[in-house]
């Protein structure tokens, strides 16, 4: 099965299992939070080996369709007479997460050729490498408990190791990838725009 076929599938309204006589509001909310649309959006800036047109299809489908399951939420908020907003993510929270799917989709269109921020490391375009320094560093003190002087010699320490670690391994081979065109992108845009109607109708 094509990404492009999962990708199409994975648009799906979400299922509504209680109602004013049965079902609690916990499962109501539990039964609208869109965890395929949601894993789209960060994929497409943090997984390793999508090309850059699923990675522009993923984050724009996931976009997309962050904001039908919105829409969904407060039409079936005012149908069961709860608050508006009880039955989704709150807003920050969706925002936050539409802003990672732009994020990977301009990163798509601009990218320099040689930059590869998905080939090595683990999940680079995100704090989680910053909170890995900080973790290794903390692990050399008894106490979990830095001071400044204790952190730049920590740091020291694992830079030198991790140098030493480096200069033994063979240089990775990395082929350009170039940025995508307009009409790559607009392609992309086009079935992400497609898979949203169809999904809302």
């Amino acid at each position: 099965m094509s990404f492009r076929t999962v990708t199409l599938h994975s648009v799906a309204l979400p299922s509504h299992k209680g109602s004013r006589k049965g079902g609690s509001l916990g499962e109501l909310h539990e039964n609208t939070q869109p965890a395929p649309e949601v894993a789209m959006c960060v994929s497409s800036l943090l997984h390793r080996n999508m090309t850059l047109q699923d990675r522009a299809e993923a984050g724009l489908a996931g976009f997309l369709s962050l904001d039908l399951f919105r829409m969904v939420a407060e039409e079936k908020a005012e149908e069961l007479a709860v608050p508006r907003g009880s039955l989704f993510m709150s807003g920050q929270t969706c925002f936050n997460i539409q802003g990672v799917a732009l994020s990977a989709t301009v990163l798509t269109l601009c990218k320099d050729a040689n930059w590869h921020p998905w080939k090595q490391g683990t999940c680079r375009l995100s704090e989680l490498p910053v909170e890995e320094w900080f973790s290794l560093l903390r692990r050399q003190s008894s106490s979990s408990q830095l001071s400044a002087r204790g952190y730049f010699a920590a740091g020291a320490r694992t830079m030198m190791k991790h140098g030493k670690l480096l200069n033994n391994e063979k240089p990775m081979e990395r082929k350009p990838e170039k940025s995508l065109t307009e009409d790559e992108c607009l392609d992309r845009i086009g079935f992400a725009v497609f898979a949203w109607i169809r999904w809302s109708l």
